[in-house]
């Protein structure tokens, strides 16, 4: 990839990936979800939301330990 310098690729081992797309882009959606995590003490390590610039949806991923 011209144009980029990539300083460090990691893998971390134990986590699970999960991806929720096509769902309502507006306020308080990734609210609701997060916090529903954090009542049942799920520890999020990353998230990642995208949104399209076309339609009204939106998709969010994040990343937990595979043990919560």
């Amino acid at each position: 990839m011209e144009g980029f310098n990539i300083q460090r690729v990691e893998k971390i081992t134990g986590c699970s990936v999960v991806n929720l797309t096509g769902i309502e882009n507006k306020i308080g959606t990734a609210y609701s979800i997060f916090s529903r995590l954090a009542e049942k003490n799920i520890n999020v390590i990353i998230i990642l939301q995208s949104v399209n610039a076309i339609s009204t949806c939106a998709n969010i991923g994040f990343v937990i330990n595979e043990s919560d």
